[in-house]
């Protein structure tokens, strides 16, 4: 009797190990399903949430979908303004040395080249050609500067004057420096030296003024 429990006592001892880690696998087993599910449940709301958004980016209307653009780049043949002159007429001097532009119908500028000293200023030659042009005797002292001002054409010091005269009655002149030994001479001839008054009454002198700036504007030296 007393073998029979002692066999028994045995076997509950060989046994308890063995249910110990089963215990072990089964809790391993349970803790590898729990984290698979949490994987598997994870993709799947990610999977939902960009179909969401894939659905909601389809109804949009053109207008609510943001477009990114880039500011358009000018390549150097762009010209952002057309040239308002490219219809006009175009003198350019038989050597070449200057063009200048006006619109057809305003007054047709006269143009010449005067040769001056080399060592003559601009100014000192106006004054030499005034002398002369006031002993005409034709109508002696007739010229008269009734205004100066200088300023710039092409980068060239320039000499604008408004002149009374015989026989050309009253103008508008710039005088732009060339070079040492020459200038060039734009004139417009606007006016009656008797009257003093316009030619063409329905062209007031401030437009004449303004025509006659504007063909200065156009004036290039060549080279």
């Amino acid at each position: 009797m007393e073998e029979k429990i002692v066999q028994n006592q045995q076997v509950e001892f060989q046994s308890q190990p063995s249910r110990a880690w089963f215990r072990i696998a089964l809790f391993l087993a349970l803790g590898v399903v729990l984290v698979g599910g949490l994987v598997f449940a994870g993709i799947q709301i990610g999977k939902e949430q960009a179909t969401r958004d894939t659905k909601q980016e389809r109804r949009m209307t053109p207008a609510q979908i943001p477009v990114v653009t880039s500011a358009p780049t000018l390549s150097p043949e762009t010209t952002p303004f057309p040239d308002e002159t490219a219809e006009w007429k175009t003198y350019t001097h038989s050597t070449g040395k200057f063009s200048v532009k006006w619109k057809d119908g305003w007054y047709e500028p006269r143009i010449d080249v005067i040769k001056k000293e080399h060592t003559e200023s601009l100014k000192e030659l106006l004054v030499r050609e005034d002398s002369i042009r006031q002993q005409d005797r034709l109508c002696l002292k007739c010229f008269k500067v009734l205004s100066e001002r200088e300023t710039k054409v092409d980068k060239h010091l320039a000499i604008f004057r408004e002149e009374i005269g015989h026989p050309e009655g009253k103008t508008l002149n710039a005088y732009v420096l060339m070079n040492n030994e020459k200038i060039v001479r734009l004139r417009i001839c606007c006016g009656d030296p008797a009257s003093d008054k316009e030619w063409n009454e329905h062209v007031p002198m401030s437009e004449v003024r303004n025509q006659f700036n504007q063909i200065l504007s156009t004036f290039r030296f060549l080279e």
